[in-house]
C-alpha cells in the first residue's frame, strides 16, 4: 500500500475508534475493543523526518556553497574568493590568511555568491584550528551581507561554542569541524539580499587566531 493510502486508512480507523470510544451508551466489551484498535495502530506522523535544524517547509535538496578543500588541511593552502566589499575590507586589515594557512594574527576572509532566493533554512559549517593557546578562543566567526559592517551583520558565533568543543583545546594540531543552522532573522535577512536584486555576495570573516580548512554554507529552497 502506498504510504499515502496507509496514512489515510489509519486516520480513518483512529477517527471510528475515537468516535466509538465517545459514544456513552457504548458496553464495556466494546470500548476495550475500540481502545485496543487505537493501540495497535502505527503512530501517525505529523511531518516527515526532516534534517534537525530545517524546518518541514523546505521541500527541495540543498545546494551547498563550499569554500576551500576539506583535506585536513593537507596540501598547500587554497585560495579564497572575495567580494568587492571583502577585498577592501581585508586590504584595510592585514595580514590576512588563505585556506590552510597555520598561524595567528592573521584575518580570514571568503565570500559566496548566492544565485537564487527563497531561501527557506541555511546551514554553516567551517573546519579550523586555533593558534594553541586559550587567548585564542575569544575569536568570532561572523556572516556579512554585501557590507562588511553593523548594517551587513547577518550572523555571529564564537569560535568556542560553550560549553564546546573548542578549536586547538587538544594544542596546536587541534582540530574541530564547527556547525550552525542560521536562526530564522539571518534567514529572513538572507532572503532580502539575495531577493533584491543586488549582486548577492554572502561574507564570511573569522577572527585573526584561526586557520581556516575550509569552510561551506548549506541552503535548502522553497
Amino acid at each position: 500500500m502506498r504510504p499515502l493510502m496507509s496514512k489515510l486508512v489509519a486516520f480513518s480507523s483512529a477517527l471510528v475508534a475515537l468516535v466509538a470510544l465517545s459514544d456513552p451508551g457504548m458496553g464495556q466489551e466494546e470500548r476495550e475493543r475500540a481502545q485496543q484498535t487505537l493501540e495497535s495502530l502505527p503512530e501517525l506522523e505529523s511531518r516527515e523526518a526532516f534534517v534537525p535544524g530545517v524546518q518541514p517547509n523546505c521541500p527541495n535538496p540543498p545546494a551547498d556553497y563550499p569554500g576551500g578543500l576539506d583535506d585536513q588541511f593537507g596540501g598547500s593552502t587554497d585560495p579564497v574568493t572575495t567580494s568587492p566589499a571583502l577585498a577592501a575590507f581585508l586590504a584595510s586589515h592585514p595580514p590576512t590568511r588563505q585556506f590552510d594557512e597555520i598561524g595567528a594574527d592573521k584575518l580570514f576572509g571568503h565570500s559566496f555568491q548566492i544565485k537564487a532566493c527563497r531561501i527557506c533554512a541555511a546551514q554553516f559549517e567551517v573546519r579550523m584550528q586555533a593558534a594553541g593557546t586559550p587567548q585564542d578562543w575569544n575569536d568570532t566567526i561572523t556572516i556579512y551581507g554585501n557590507t562588511i559592517n553593523a548594517a551587513g551583520l547577518i550572523w555571529r558565533a564564537p569560535t568556542c561554542p560553550l560549553p564546546g568543543p573548542c578549536p586547538g583545546t587538544s594544542g596546536a594540531a587541534g582540530t574541530t569541524v564547527l556547525t550552525w543552522y542560521l536562526p530564522p532573522l539571518s534567514i529572513a535577512m538572507l532572503n532580502n539580499l539575495c531577493c533584491s536584486g543586488r549582486s548577492a555576495w554572502v561574507n564570511v570573516v573569522a577572527q585573526d587566531d584561526h586557520a581556516i580548512d575550509y569552510v561551506k554554507l548549506r541552503i535548502w529552497y522553497y
